[in-house]
């Protein structure tokens, strides 16, 4: 999905803003009922409670997304032959078997995508069509997105999930270096590598438990754009999608899959202001 027709949408969806905004500005010369006043405080929101009980099914389904998400994505040896060996197949004679060969690397998810990102610019047309329709398909619906947007939910438990493995990693790291260092001040100079290289891998969890957490403490824009939506606030909605989309076009991240999907979410924008001005039309 090129972004250009993005942006094609967003600029119809403007005009449609500007109109409402020009509509709603005459009403208020004209003595209307005055609205919200732009800029005004916002009401604060509930406060969020504390987090679940250590060892309740909250923390414990907590637990479980944490470790799928630190799972490790890279593809196994097999994996990786099996991968190219569909990928292969996605440029066969027979149609079925490209067919069979696309549905089926869909099953590896993000342990298929180096693979296929490379094939994107394979010299076959057929290879390289079906290797980045599948690329999109499973950014699109990665599921370590998912499990974000699963911990947001019960935000407060998930980061304390998140800081008890932290600290614990953490420890051990600091633990195993103690042990190193003893090691090596008795000349096991061999054994106290091997200990410092677990070190090491201990301080590369903790590091990307910290990402985790990042990502999960950081509220959803997309999640936030949507609930405007649904509430019929389309103005607002279209003006914190065009400055999150800005920001990812500044940061190189607006990728096919991303401009898909806000392109869908700019169309339902479009269309509820366009049938809310039309509501208004009947009214005047």
């Amino acid at each position: 999905m090129k972004t250009g027709v993005l942006t094609g949408v967003a600029l119809l969806a403007m005009a449609m803003l500007a109109r409402a905004e020009a509509a709603g500005a005459a009403a208020g010369a004209g003595g209307g009922a005055p609205g919200k006043a732009p800029g005004a405080a916002a009401v604060p929101g509930k406060t969020e409670p504390g987090p679940a009980a250590k060892g309740s099914p909250a923390w414990k389904e907590a637990e479980k997304l944490v470790a799928e998400w630190m799972a490790d994505p890279r593809a196994t040896l097999a994996e990786m032959a099996r991968i190219q060996k569909l990928i292969v197949e996605m440029g066969a004679d027979e149609y079925r078997k490209r067919q069979e060969a696309s549905r089926q690397i869909l099953k590896y998810g993000e342990k298929a995508l180096p693979a296929l990102e490379k094939a994107v610019k394979s010299k076959d047309p057929e290879v390289a069509t079906r290797a980045q329709a599948a690329v999109e398909k499973i950014r699109s619906g990665s599921r370590r997105d998912q499990i974000v947007s699963d911990l947001r939910e019960k935000k407060v438990t998930s980061l304390a999930v998140i800081d008890e493995r932290i600290k614990a990693e953490q420890e051990l790291a600091e633990r195993i270096k103690k042990d190193a260092s003893t090691l090596m001040a008795e000349g096991k100079r061999d054994e106290s590598l091997v200990r410092l290289k677990a070190a090491k891998a201990s301080i590369r969890k903790a590091l990307k438990l910290a990402d985790l957490r990042k990502r999960v403490s950081t509220d959803d824009p997309l999640a936030e754009i949507k609930k405007l939506v649904d509430e019929g606030k389309h103005a607002e909605a279209l003006r914190k999608l065009q400055l999150h989309t800005t920001r990812l076009k500044k940061d190189g991240k607006l990728d096919p899959a991303r401009a898909k999907q806000y392109q869908e979410l700019i169309i339902r924008i479009f269309q509820g202001m366009k049938g809310g001005l039309r509501g208004r039309a009947i009214v005047d």
